[in-house]
């Protein structure tokens, strides 16, 4: 259920149109099966179905939409359908809540994003290294991957403080996002350790982007308690034609260049 809410979340926050949106929709409830309509339903109003109902209800709100607006002679928006039928036809909704864009959001954002970092969390980042992982054996494409871990990050802890060491990871993130292109993925793997994921990008060029990250990150420098801290980090780098054929062997390949960027000095790319 889960997962079918996530896709119904992703299919709001991004579809544009609702035409579209009513067709991605009945694609998302062909794929899942009808637990989908209880999904979607329960997402736009807030009522929980029964399955049965919930699927009746669905089809009966898109003849409702074809309705009205062949009737007003212009077409109707989708929330203004799902309105009319469960306040006026099945009078389900005494005080009306459909598709409040900042809820849907909302869940959104806690389902797929990091709080303290604003990045992807660990299970949306493994579902786009995946995803681009499959594209790339797919259409033998460039992908590489970034794998960040802050220097000295125990020791910033210690002498500052966790929430010091918070906020040191916190404008880590803000710099990786502000330097990151628009289609990379950026997400935290774990603790101080931060992924950028580069589609179509070699080895060479991501050293370009990422070596532009740790610069950037160098000159940050942020006050905690009156004092100021600088903060630096080791990146290790992994492209898809060099490591074995998953996830993890290309995971794996860019944690042993963070571990050699440790060794030779730190505050540098490998």
């Amino acid at each position: 259920m889960q997962q079918i809410r996530e896709a119904v979340l992703t299919c709001l926050n991004q579809v544009k149109g609702d035409e579209k949106l009513i067709r991605e929709l009945n694609s998302i409830a062909e794929q899942a099966g009808g637990e989908a309509y209880q999904v979607i339903l329960h997402v736009l109003t807030h009522l929980d179905l029964d399955l049965e109902i919930a699927k009746t209800s669905w089809k009966d709100i898109l003849i409702l939409y074809n309705e009205m607006s062949k009737a007003l002679g212009r077409t109707i928006s989708l929330r203004t359908a799902i309105c009319d039928y469960f306040c006026s036809v099945q009078k389900s909704l005494k005080n009306p809540k459909v598709v409040e864009i900042h809820v849907f959001e909302k869940t959104l954002k806690n389902s797929r994003y990091d709080s303290l970092t604003n990045m992807l969390n660990r299970q949306a980042l493994d579902d786009v290294l995946n995803n681009e992982l499959n594209r790339a054996k797919r259409h033998q494409l460039e992908l590489s991957i970034i794998f960040f871990d802050l220097d000295n990050f125990k020791r910033v802890n210690d002498i500052h403080g966790h929430q010091a060491g918070d906020e040191a990871l916190r404008h880590v993130a803000a710099t990786i996002l502000h330097e990151k292109r628009q289609e990379d993925s950026a997400g935290r793997y774990g603790g101080e350790e931060l992924v950028l994921v580069l589609p179509e990008t070699n080895k060479k060029n991501a050293g370009i982007i990422g070596e532009r990250v740790r610069a950037g990150v160098e000159k940050m420098a942020f006050g905690w308690e009156g004092k100021e801290i600088n903060v630096t980090l080791s990146g290790g780098i992994a492209s898809f034609k060099e490591a074995s054929g998953d996830v993890l062997g290309l995971v794996g390949m860019a944690d042993k260049a963070v571990q050699q960027a440790k060794v030779q000095g730190k505050n540098r790319i490998l």
